[in-house]
């Protein structure tokens, strides 16, 4: 038996672990599973997933796992369609994250986010499934008819930032309140680190004060964090923060 061969019993046992664990939403628009298993890439990911004892998957392999997902939806109604509604792409959320429980985001009782906030938030348009559609819209108009700055920005390589871990960190800080000694010195790093992801955010989608705090919620309980991002934007601010935070001459 060649290489070949193996690989492709090893993913036949693969699918017949996961048809009934992995994809409970096989009666729904979305199940995930089966869609996968209708692409050597989305084979590959259900692989990597058994591999790794479907404890996470790499960064590709999300991104990929988005792609395949988020065309498939696009799809749905027998043309492309790059405008689903929002119902429908909360159902997509649901299923990757009931699909894949890794890939979920853990969330405080009583607290008003989802653990799929990440892929799908009604509320505003930065999840991964919007970001992918966004992407798939620019793509399909003709060059001729886009501006240099419409490029996808999805697909784009910014050095000033890395979209996923920084997506993630904000994800985190949404379900972890500031508590001095253990939460806080975390906040604090990753809201230094996506710093220049936030002010993209904030440019690109002209967000609201009351956008940004959706967004970034530990700017409302987290002591100085609004101070800590006027430093980082004014790096120049020389002893502004002894003269008029703390109320010492210099």
């Amino acid at each position: 038996m060649d290489f070949e061969e193996k690989n492709d019993d090893l993913i036949s046992a693969i699918e017949k672990l996961t048809e009934v664990a992995a994809d409970p939403l096989s009666n729904s628009e979305f199940p995930v599973i089966s869609i996968l298993k209708e692409s050597s890439d989305g084979r590959q990911i259900i692989k990597s997933f058994m591999d790794h004892n479907e404890a996470y998957l790499e960064i590709e392999e999300r991104k990929t796992l988005v792609r395949i997902l988020v065309s498939h939806m696009c799809m749905l109604s027998g043309k492309e369609d790059f405008y689903p509604p929002s119902s429908l792409k909360e159902k997509l959320a649901k299923a990757i994250v009931t699909a894949f429980p890794c890939m979920a985001v853990p969330c405080h009782e009583g607290s008003s986010l989802t653990n799929y906030t990440h892929y799908y938030n009604p509320k505003l348009t930065n999840g991964f499934i919007d970001t992918r559609l966004k992407t798939m819209w620019t793509k399909s108009e003709p060059k001729s008819n886009r501006r240099p700055d419409d490029e996808p920005t999805a697909d784009r390589e910014d050095p000033t930032f890395n979209e996923d871990e920084d997506k993630f960190k904000i994800e985190w800080m949404k379900i972890h309140l500031s508590e001095p000694g253990s939460n806080e010195a975390t906040i604090k790093e990753h809201m230094a680190s996506t710093y220049n992801y936030r002010q993209y955010q904030i440019s690109q989608g002209q967000w609201t004060t009351t956008q940004i705090l959706l967004e970034y919620p530990r700017f409302r309980d987290c002591h100085n964090l609004i101070f800590c991002d006027f430093l980082l934007a004014f790096s120049k601010a020389g002893h502004f923060e002894e003269t008029f935070v703390w109320g010492t001459d210099h």
